[in-house]
């Protein structure tokens, strides 16, 4: 959606500060890396802490720098979005294990059980910290996981409350709901952001001064949750995340755990398709690690697990999601993931070698279109700075080389690619034989 200018102060900040302190136990003897794109709130509290800041650029340094430095730098903290980690993992060799204890704190998404046993196989001495906020109210919820944390749940959950912070679940009426029952999150605390830049109608449809005259203010969310009976938060995603298909209410993250959960099945986001005349139905988005999957095969294996109503119509294979600079998917995109070559002036010229076709490919593949001629620029096919990361790496991986990314970077066309990773591969031959 559209960004907004959200107004926060000092007297929120340095509450969340506090927070953060008393849950992660942060001294100056610390060292937290970092990945968000999001600089100044990551910052600040480990800062007033006292604690060292390692900050990493995945655009530029790629997903294998984070073994690298947790390693190097001696990391005892990581501040990161769980696609991120979940992405930096599908690069690790499955035996890689972190020896060292180490914090992990994920923000921003909601973090699967099946995503949380690959990340405790990696991480074995690791304590995962899963922060629920916004930038609204900041964290108002955190759940702790270690090695022999259960998890019984599909997601983790969203966990038990921070100070000064009160969790409200209400209906659509604004009324109160029981536990187990599913209502919006509303926050009440002394701690909110002050409003929205510049937009006072949205500001007071979304802060409420509570009745009780204490100070305290209401924060709707717009997310979904339940309460356990033990004081517990499960979230369930956006209000827009549940739909009714054919009159049945349905939770797209459930139907996106069940996918996750089919072997060969590497990621995968479920949205609705308003556009066709019909009632509305699901489409899946799929990144495959078995290219042998077919849609029948993942058909049935759902039916098994899914009501018919739940089940997707289409089944659409791309071989990579579209990441905004966060690492989380932009679900706007998947419409238009795949699409064919842009009228450019570079005359149509198809791969001629081996190393152009598997070139061509990797790029197909990371800019979501049908055909990639050996002259097209980069730049001209509508690629930007994350997509090239990702080619990197897939470059790399394929033909076994080092090449520095700068070097990848500058080949603004598969020809001039190709020519790079023969160079590479030529070198190191003759290193060899030396």
């Amino acid at each position: 959606g559209q960004s907004k200018g959200i107004i926060q102060s000092q007297f929120h900040l340095i509450h969340a500060t506090a927070n953060l302190h008393n849950t992660t136990k942060l001294t100056a003897d610390d060292r937290l890396m970092y990945s968000s794109a999001d600089v100044f709130t990551a910052i600040i509290g480990p800062l007033l802490c006292g604690a060292a800041i390692f900050p990493i650029d995945l655009k530029a340094e790629g997903l294998s720098i984070i073994a690298k430095r947790i390693t190097q730098d001696q990391i005892t903290l990581f501040h990161t979005v769980p696609t991120v980690l979940q992405n930096f993992i599908s690069t690790l060799n499955p035996h890689h294990t972190f020896p060292e204890p180490c914090v992990t704190i994920l923000v921003g998404e909601p973090i699967s059980r099946l995503h949380c046993e690959a990340f405790r196989t990696h991480f074995p001495h690791t304590t995962f910290l899963n922060f629920l906020g916004s930038k609204e109210s900041l964290d108002y919820r955190v759940f702790a996981l270690n090695s022999e944390t259960s998890i019984t749940d599909d997601y983790l959950p969203a966990g038990y409350a921070l100070e000064d912070s009160e969790v409200l679940l209400v209906d659509p009426n604004g009324q109160p709901v029981g536990a187990n029952e599913i209502g919006e999150i509303v926050v009440r605390s002394r701690y909110l952001a002050v409003g929205y830049l510049g937009k006072p109608e949205l500001t007071q449809q979304k802060f409420i001064d509570a009745p009780t005259g204490s100070g305290e203010r209401l924060y709707l969310t717009g997310d979904l949750g339940k309460m356990l009976p033990d004081g517990r938060l499960i979230t369930l995603g956006r209000r827009d995340f549940r739909v009714k298909i054919r009159g049945y209410q349905v939770n797209i993250y459930e139907v996106e755990e069940k996918l996750a959960e089919i072997d060969g099945v590497a990621s995968c986001a479920v949205v609705v398709n308003h556009d066709r005349m019909e009632t509305p139905s699901l489409d899946a988005y799929m990144v495959l690690g078995q290219p042998t999957l077919t849609v029948t095969t993942i058909r049935a294996l759902l039916a098994g697990s899914l009501p018919p109503y739940a089940l997707p119509s289409r089944f659409i294979f791309l071989d990579r999601m579209p990441y905004g600079p966060g690492g989380k998917i932009i679900r706007s995109m998947l419409a238009s993931a795949v699409t064919p070559r842009p009228e450019i002036d570079a005359d149509m010229v198809l791969p001629r070698t081996p190393f152009e076709q598997t070139i061509a490919a990797i790029w197909a593949g990371v800019l979501g279109m049908d055909t990639i001629g050996v002259h097209d620029p980069f730049l001209d096919l509508g690629g930007n700075s994350l997509q090239a990361m990702r080619i990197a790496a897939r470059v790399q991986e394929e033909f076994g080389v080092e090449i520095p990314l700068a070097e990848l970077f500058a080949a603004a066309t598969v020809a001039e690619m190709a020519l790079v990773v023969t160079g590479a591969l030529l070198d190191t031959s003759m290193n060899e034989v030396i």
